[in-house]
């Protein structure tokens, strides 16, 4: 086997409960959030990927579920971001970044939610530190790649902050430009993102199995605005599976990705409604506008916050935080050479 000369990365890790993200320039990954042990068996689908590592087969995403029963199950356990499960699906997901056989640093960002974030940021970033010259097998459909990964690196945010950075700053990570709005905010679609920095806004990201909220002002979290209510989409998710025979939520989800569900509209509304209750139960009118993220972001924009004029769906809002991770990671580390 040829090794390629060692390189290093800047990239992000994020395990939620429902989907593992991760990604660097050029490349990323978004998988269901489960890794197993054991080979796949005949009929199953391989697109997910496959590792070996330390002489044991794991299967990731929606072919570890399939095959170990898991999709009925709708919750992780709370630690599930800093867990020895979490590490191998971080340790999986850099070596697939990596892209090619070799031997790979990474500068590693990763979120957690809100209400944990405190609690768990030293152990994800021990968790992640631990990652030294691990080598790994992964198969990702024909492909076979031998990695050897480090991680020299990591820092730890709370997840919302990544689609704020997102949305706020440009490539190079950078406030040195004009915002444009896709609606009228304080009388113009058109500010300088310096001058929206030290706004109060919130940001408002749906996860599978929890709502982060994080206001901000002048770029300081508000702490009486920042909670992480356990209320996603697992709850829209299970009212569908209630509905269609019992299907678990994870199953549920599964099938709304692939459009195979229908009939959705009455569960996404009452979710919403429920958001809309906990972001009105502050009594506050005082935000400059709402940014709605995360992956429940694009089928509750409609429902959520009705009649609020200044609400902004963030883009490709499955991916918002990851995207503002690596914007602060570029930020943090690019001296080192690696933008």
């Amino acid at each position: 086997m040829s090794w390629t000369p060692s390189r290093s990365e800047i990239a992000y890790v994020d395990r939620g409960y429902g989907w593992l993200k991760a990604g660097c320039q050029g490349r990323t990954l978004v998988t269901q959030s489960l890794i197993v042990p054991g080979s796949t068996l005949p009929g199953l689908a391989t697109e997910e990927i496959t590792m070996t590592y330390r002489g044991i087969t794991y299967l990731m995403g929606s072919t570890a579920a399939r095959q170990s029963g898991l999709s009925n199950q709708a919750d992780l356990a709370d630690d599930a971001p800093v867990n020895p499960e979490s590490r191998l699906l971080y340790l999986a997901a850099l070596a697939y970044l990596a892209g090619t056989t070799g031997i790979v640093s990474f500068k590693v960002v990763a979120g957690l939610p809100v209400d944990t974030w405190e609690q768990q940021k030293d152990a994800l970033k021990a968790l992640l530190l631990s990652i030294r010259e691990e080598l790994v097998q992964l198969r990702v459909g024909e492909q076979e790649l031998q990695v050897m990964v480090t991680v020299e690196d990591a820092m730890v945010m709370p997840q919302p902050l990544g689609s704020a950075l997102d949305f706020l700053l440009d490539r190079r990570g950078s406030l040195e430009h004009q915002h444009e709005f896709p609606v009228e905010i304080g009388g113009s679609r058109t500010w300088p993102a310096g001058t929206v920095a030290t706004w109060r806004w919130c940001v408002v990201d749906i996860g599978f199995n929890t709502l982060n909220t994080y206001a901000l002002d002048n770029m300081e979290p508000i702490r009486r605005y920042t909670t992480s209510p356990r209320l996603g989409m697992a709850y829209a998710y299970q009212l569908i599976g209630k509905a269609a025979g019992g299907r678990g939520a994870l199953e549920v989800q599964e099938l709304m990705q692939r459009g195979s569900v229908r009939g959705c509209g009455p569960a996404l509304a009452e979710l919403a409604r429920q958001i809309t209750r906990v972001i009105r139960s502050w009594n506050s009118s005082h935000f400059a506008f709402y940014l709605i993220t995360g992956g429940g972001a694009a089928p509750l924009f409609e429902h959520i916050l009705p009649g609020e004029p200044a609400k902004v769906l963030a883009r490709n809002a499955q991916e918002a935080n990851g995207r503002g991770y690596l914007k602060a990671g570029m930020q943090r580390w690019a001296s080192d050479g690696n933008a």
